[in-house]
């Protein structure tokens, strides 16, 4: 998935960038897998998530992939729902889009993008040096009915912009690291709390580090003292994390989990999610332990 395999890449794995990069398609939408980008049918619903989106992000500061960032900063764009729209000539014109979502095809409420998501986004575009999209607009045919719909796209322009992507995310800036510290105190143990860590990795690779940061990671590594990557979010590649690791990672092939289905760090300590680990949750912290601060 997109986001296991962000976190490979910004760990130094090869692998994990070429899988991220192949979930894209030639729209610029991406997918949770290559396989899934390749065949989207095998997904038809919730195709995408935020969590897939902090492997995006990921991947392109490991990279320096902005193109494909902007590609599909443009495809969410123009992906807004269509609230207002238009007949003219047998056709339907969109005048007036909603709310960003990350996806189209949302069953779960894992598409529509939240404060939190696009104060995150923000940070790394910002960092980047990327553009922010500008509102979409349906293009106009040529002739009478061109002119008409653009005097009616001029009058719905504001309205069309209010909730655009590049508004939303402007209004935005600034709230990340107050809203990273209030997740990594309120998230839920699981997932969520496993999504708060993966911020802050973030952050620190776009060098964005700050005293609200490095709170977030010592509450996280204070909640859950077992997890090697929050506690690497604490205090870095240390000989106490190592070993941290090294207690818990497989070290014989009978030792091997016989059923590989899990990403250790999202669950909790007492679920002891290692004992299923899929191996490359291993992959990426002992990367991560054994590199430089």
């Amino acid at each position: 998935m997109t986001l296991f395999n962000g976190l490979l890449c910004i760990s130094g794995d090869q692998l994990g960038c070429d899988a991220v990069m192949h979930a894209q398609d030639v729209s610029g939408r991406w997918h949770r897998s290559p396989r899934l980008a390749a065949d989207p049918t095998l997904r038809p619903k919730d195709s995408f998530s935020w969590d897939m989106a902090l492997g995006v992000q990921l991947y392109v500061v490991k990279t320096g992939d902005r193109a494909s960032l902007q590609r599909w900063l443009a495809w969410v764009e123009s992906s807004r729902p269509c609230l207002v729209e238009t007949p003219l000539d047998g056709k339907k014109y969109c005048l007036v889009r909603g709310w960003p979502r990350w996806c189209t095809d949302d069953t779960e409420g894992g598409c529509s993008a939240k404060p939190q998501n696009l104060a995150t986004l923000i940070r790394t575009i910002d960092a980047l040096g990327l553009q922010l999209p500008p509102a979409a607009e349906d293009v106009p045919p040529t002739g009478i009915i061109g002119d008409i719909l653009r005097k009616l796209q001029d009058q719905a322009r504001e309205a069309n912009a209010a909730l655009s992507l590049g508004r939303l995310l402007e209004k935005s800036r600034n709230l990340q690291p107050s809203i990273l510290l209030m997740d990594s105190l309120a998230n839920e143990p699981g997932f969520s709390r496993h999504l708060a860590g993966v911020e802050i990795l973030l952050s620190r690779r776009l060098g964005l580090g700050s005293e609200e940061v490095n709170i977030a990671a010592t509450v996280l590594a204070l909640k859950e003292k077992n997890n090697p990557f929050f506690q690497y979010l604490w205090e870095g590649p240390s000989e106490r994390v190592r070993q941290l690791l090294l207690s818990i990672a497989p070290k014989t092939q009978a030792q091997l989990p016989m059923s590989k289905r899990d990403w250790a760090w999202q669950r909790t300590d007492t679920e002891q999610a290692w004992k299923s680990s899929n191996l490359w949750d291993f992959q990426f912290a002992g990367r991560l332990v054994t590199q430089l601060p």
